[in-house]
C-alpha cells in the first residue's frame, strides 16, 4: 500500500466518498512530474524515502520518450542503505536531460 497524507477526518470508511478520497489521497501524496504528459503514479519509485538539504543521495527524472522514471544515485550507495529523494518540486527536471 502506498502512503497517502490529507484525507479528510469527516469520511464514513467503507463508502464510495471514502474511497474516492482515499484515491485522490495517494495519488496526490505519490505522484510524479511526468513533464508534457501531466503526472503518473510510479509505486516503486514513490516508496522511497525522502531527505532534505544534504539527507538525499539519490534523484529521478521521468524519461518521456519510454514513459519511465529513472532513478540516479549521486554517490555510492552501500547495500543495505536507504536511498533518499528530494522533497519538493523542480530539483531534477525532465526537460534538463537527453
Amino acid at each position: 500500500n502506498l502512503s497517502y497524507v490529507n484525507l479528510p477526518s469527516n469520511l464514513v470508511p467503507d463508502t464510495p466518498a471514502y474511497h474516492d478520497e482515499l484515491a485522490l489521497a495517494i495519488f496526490q501524496t505519490n505522484s510524479i512530474s511526468a513533464g508534457e504528459h501531466g503526472v503518473g503514479l510510479f509505486p516503486r519509485t514513490a516508496r522511497l524515502n525522502h531527505g532534505c538539504s544534504s539527507a538525499f543521495n539519490s534523484v529521478y527524472h521521468y524519461r518521456p520518450k519510454e514513459g519511465v522514471v529513472v532513478v540516479h544515485a549521486l554517490k555510492s550507495i552501500k547495500k543495505g542503505e536507504v536511498r533518499c529523494l528530494p522533497w519538493g518540486w523542480g530539483w531534477w527536471r525532465s526537460d534538463e536531460i537527453d
